[in-house]
């Protein structure tokens, strides 16, 4: 429902990101084409400088592609995923941010 009341009259939707739900994290979804929804995803280790950037940047990248709001949360939630798993494997500290070029190719698969 905030979702809904953030999203402008004439906009395209919105979402709220990272809410955290026990040991997931929630992205609640409002899209005026299909309504609302949520896309969770498990929490990994703590807080990363850089991760809401780099989740907001691949959600504009694949709404690019296609237009579909929930989809384009859901491919940005496995991408982020996908690069904190790589982060925690490659012990970068959690100040260094993400080391997305190691799974910039899920962007274009």
């Amino acid at each position: 429902a905030l979702a809904a009341q953030l999203s402008p009259p004439d906009g395209f939707g919105c979402v709220i990101s990272g809410v955290q739900r026990g040991k997931m994290l929630a992205n609640f979804i409002y899209s005026r084409a299909k309504g609302p929804a949520i896309v969770t995803a498990p929490r990994i280790g703590c807080d990363r400088s850089g991760t809401g950037d780099v989740f907001s940047a691949a959600v504009l990248g694949f709404l690019l592609r296609d237009p579909d709001l929930k989809s384009a949360v859901e491919k940005a939630v496995s991408f982020v995923t996908a690069t904190i798993e790589k982060a925690v494997e490659m012990q970068i500290p959690v100040t260094d941010g993400l080391p997305f070029e190691e799974t910039l190719p899920m962007l274009w698969s």
